[in-house]
């Protein structure tokens, strides 16, 4: 009996023992599992800050870069202050970095700021070029100084943003590594501590799930800080754009209605200007808390600067207008002097694309803004037809750029006082398949998309593809879009392909259509550009618009083609006739070759030629 006793004493002292044992392991181990989480959180926090300074850093520096180009084609007050907020936002992420990076990010940051130094008296120097419009200032500034800086900064941040990702995503990664060792290692003494006593597992559980919610919430809260405004709480950019994709796809696939209402604060910059940003802040703030607290379905986004948005599903515009209505009327009370214009426009859920949902509520924002702003309107349908797209015909476009399905077909142009073919006309020819009626009909719906240049570029390749087999004196004319001519043309690249189809510069006419001179002085800015590589120049369309004059009080042109509708119209009217005659003379005193389009016979030839 003793001796059953004695083992039994023995076997529960060490029972006791390894109890105890296990207890203490665990409690130090907790101990020791809580500090490395700390730790390592700290580690994916600090690499998440400097991993969205960076990214913060590069958009400053690709705005800059995109403002400065802006500023070239169209220089403004408000460019050169959108330019300086940016530079102030490179400062601060830079700073930031500065402040609580690494060893090497710091350095990098110090020599980024240097050089962002050098940029800005650069970019500076250029402005005031532009200003001048001393053009070749303004090139040698961008070739020598300013584009080596652009690409030096941009290529710092962008490795140093890339490497600092990729700390963070191992950060996390050990962060994850480090839980799941911890459940791994508990749950062996919870296996051990159950055959002792039950309470104890039921200690190490509650533990585990206690750290596990801890992670949980740190790694949510990592995720919310990159698609939230920093200054409204908001959805910002990123998360509207993502909420859109999938509100448009449940829209279609419900045949729901949705809503976009686009907001702007009226005169937001004479409200920073006068009462100063801390005033402009605070507006932004209240604003944004009005929106949050509308229907709960109803979602809202700080798109950038004083633009709002509010996704509203499953909701017609006969419904959304009172909301809308009632919420400008709440601002105005709640912003004091303030007050807010908005647009909406609703998608039938049919062809909901976010594309043209924003575009239309982009509409129906300017023409309250044009109405005297402190409204709400709605896309209209009729008044605003132009503005309507559908995802099958944007989608068919991009279909047809990316499988390059266009020909061309040339069409001569006769000199018929010597009787020969000067040169052809490269016409554009899309494949049918593709839905599109004409060109003019793809060239349409690719400016609406801001695809234009993309879609010349590619008739432009097909045409030097296919020229090969034209006579080699003949020259060969070729369209472009106004977005191409307005900054959107690489003149170099033009001219190093056409040499690769074997033909010099000068066989190539680059026709500037007198309807497309929206921008006259970006326009020039080509064609400048294009006479100086040795390419020709034609004004296309002379008489059909209103831009004729000035281009060509500025531009050498070697031919003038008269429109075919000019010359219809003049056989009835004199006007029009006059507008032909003082064409010629200009063209006789310019030295320019002269073409009339659309001459069907002997008797419209012959009208043409009693003008001139």
């Amino acid at each position: 009996m003793n001796t059953v006793r004695r083992r039994f004493d023995l076997w529960t002292n060490v029972a006791f023992i390894g109890l105890a044992l296990v207890l203490a392991s665990s409690v130090l181990f907790s101990v020791r599992a809580g500090l490395v989480i700390r730790d390592d959180s700290a580690a994916a926090n600090l690499a998440n800050r400097t991993a969205a300074s960076y990214r913060t850093a590069k958009y400053a520096v690709s705005t800059q870069e995109a403002l400065e180009r802006k500023y070239r084609l169209q220089p403004s007050p408000a460019i050169v202050l959108a330019h300086a907020n940016q530079v102030s936002r490179f400062r601060r992420a830079m700073t930031s970095i500065v402040d609580s990076g690494s060893t090497d990010d710091v350095i990098a940051a110090r020599r980024a700021l240097a050089d962002q130094v050098a940029y800005l008296a650069g970019t500076s120097r250029m402005f005031a070029a532009v200003d001048a419009r001393d053009t070749s200032s303004v090139r040698s500034l961008l070739n020598r100084l300013i584009e080596p800086l652009f690409a030096r900064i941009n290529a710092e941040v962008d490795a140093r943003e890339r490497q600092t990702r990729l700390v963070a995503d191992r950060a996390t990664a050990d962060l994850e590594f480090t839980n799941r060792e911890i459940i791994r290692i508990e749950t062996v003494f919870g296996c051990t501590g159950v055959a002792l006593l039950g309470l104890f597992i039921a200690a190490l559980v509650l533990q585990r799930h206690r750290l596990s919610q801890r992670h949980r919430f740190e790694v949510a809260a990592l995720e919310a800080a990159l698609i939230v405004d920093g200054l409204t709480d908001l959805g910002n950019h990123m998360a509207f754009k993502d909420d859109m994709g999938r509100a448009c796809a449940r829209a279609e696939r419900k045949g729901q209605p949705l809503t976009l209402a686009m907001i702007d604060v009226d005169n937001f910059k004479a409200i920073n200007d006068e009462n100063g940003h801390l005033r402009g802040d605070r507006v932004l703030q209240d604003l944004a808390l009005l929106l949050r607290a509308g229907r709960p379905q109803d979602r809202a986004f700080r798109v950038g600067g004083d633009e709002f948005t509010i996704v509203m599903p499953n909701t017609t515009s006969g419904e959304a207008a009172p909301l809308l209505e009632h919420i400008r009327v709440a601002a105005s009370e709640l912003l004091g002097t303030a007050t807010i214009s908005i647009g909406h426009a609703t998608g039938n859920g049919v062809a909901c694309v976010p594309e043209s949902l924003r575009a239309w509520a982009d509409a129906a924002l300017y023409q309250t803004k044009r109405a005297g702003r402190n409204g709400v309107s709605s896309f209209d349908v009729q008044l605003h037809a132009s503005w309507l797209l559908s995802r099958e015909r944007v989608q068919s476009l991009r279909a047809l750029i990316a499988d390059e399905a266009i020909t061309a077909a040339f069409q001569p142009i006769w000199d018929v006082t010597e009787g020969k073919v000067i040169g052809y006309e490269a016409l554009s020819r899309p494949h049918a398949r593709y839905g599109f009626e004409s060109p003019q009909d793809a060239f349409d719906l690719a400016e609406r998309i801001g695809c234009a240049p993309e879609l010349d570029a590619l008739c432009r390749r097909v045409a030097l593809r296919q020229a090969a087999a034209m006579p080699s004196d003949a020259l060969l004319f070729l369209n472009m879009s106004p977005q191409t001519l307005d900054g959107g043309l690489d003149v170099e690249g033009l001219r190093d392909a056409a040499v690769a189809a074997g033909m010099l510069p000068r066989r190539i006419v680059v026709e500037i259509t007198e309807r497309a001179a929206a921008h006259v002085d970006a326009i020039v800015e080509t064609a400048n550009a294009l006479q100086l590589h040795g390419f020709r120049l034609a004004l296309d369309d002379t008489g059909a618009g209103h831009a004729g004059l000035e281009i060509l009080s500025r531009l050498n042109f070697e031919i003038i083609k008269i429109d075919r509708a000019i010359i219809i119209n003049a056989q009835l009217d004199r006007k029009a006739a006059g507008i032909i005659a003082a064409i010629i003379a200009f063209a006789k005193v310019s030295g320019a070759y002269v073409i009339a389009e659309g001459i069907e016979d002997i008797e419209m030839l012959a009208f043409v030629r009693s003008c001139g």
